[in-house]
């Protein structure tokens, strides 16, 4: 992920079985006023890949630690983002598996975390304790 201005930047990766074109272009419209933004639609791997086969949204954020403010941001896309998960795959009880990662100045993971959730206030807790963890180190 490439730093283009100083705002921090945040990389929203959706699966394409689950969401839209226009899903991933809503979302960066969405963090583009506070993060270096963007998003795109991608089929995950078998786990040899990295990646569980099941993960509906990766959330990627850099510039640590986040400030309040962003993990506010982040959580309440996250929120819209469970919505639309529900929505495109037509059951309201579906648990989304999301995967948190917050990298370092080197773009590596710095924490990551990943589970399954239909709640947004588990996401942004889950977003908060990865904040937490990286800025005690």
């Amino acid at each position: 992920m490439q730093h283009t201005t100083n705002q921090p930047a945040v990389g929203v990766l959706l699966e394409a079985s689950a969401f839209t074109e226009h899903d991933a272009e809503e979302v960066v419209s969405r963090l583009e006023p506070e993060f270096d933004a963007h998003a795109g639609l991608v089929v995950y791997s078998p786990p040899a890949g990295g990646y569980p086969p099941d993960v509906a949204v990766e959330l990627l954020a850099s510039t640590l630690p986040l400030a309040s403010i962003y993990v506010n941001v982040l959580s309440s896309a996250i929120y819209d983002l469970l919505k639309t998960f529900a929505t495109n795959t037509g059951e309201s009880e579906t648990e989304a598996t999301l995967q948190l990662s917050i990298l370092d100045e080197d773009g590596n993971e710095a924490r990551t975390f990943t589970g399954k959730t239909t709640d947004p206030d588990i996401a942004e807790r889950w977003l908060r304790t990865l904040n937490v963890e990286v800025r005690e180190g």
